[in-house]
């Protein structure tokens, strides 16, 4: 992932603008995503080996890799019209980003349409997760 794409991630949930992240910060950015976001902040600090009342660095939330606050981030930075799930056009980003000259529309509509579990025309974070996680590489 690209830096800028790291710092807009923590842009997103910096929302007190002071370089650094806490949990008040993090449930605040996430609890329209998911209502339990309190109770999963300890799992979301301890894959930065942090406790769940320290404060995350824009350098340590780098760090992280790929962990579940990054995709959360990254969920909000897809969400451009910030109703908490991501239609085709913010969804495509994605795709777009990975395969750049490769990328097929139609593929990437058939994907959207079978990750759309509730069929409602968006996808939630859980049903992003669940894509994620169905087409995640291979660790190496």
């Amino acid at each position: 992932m690209e830096r800028a794409q790291v710092e807009a991630m923590f842009a997103q949930l910096d929302t007190a603008k002071k370089g650094k992240i806490g949990a008040a910060e993090i449930i605040a950015a996430l609890s329209h995503l998911d209502p339990n976001v309190k109770a999963k902040l300890p799992e979301f600090m301890a894959e930065y080996g942090k406790k769940a009342e320290d404060t995350l660095t824009l350098e340590e939330f780098a760090k992280g890799g790929r962990t579940k606050l990054g995709f959360c981030a990254k969920f909000i930075c897809l969400d451009k019209d910030k109703d908490g799930k991501l239609n085709f056009d913010e969804f495509s980003v994605l795709p777009k980003t990975r395969f750049g000259a490769a990328y097929d529309e139609a593929k990437a509509r058939g994907i959207f349409t079978e990750s759309d579990t509730d069929k409602d025309g968006f996808l939630s974070i859980r049903e992003l997760g669940e894509l994620v996680k169905a087409h995640a590489e291979p660790a190496h």
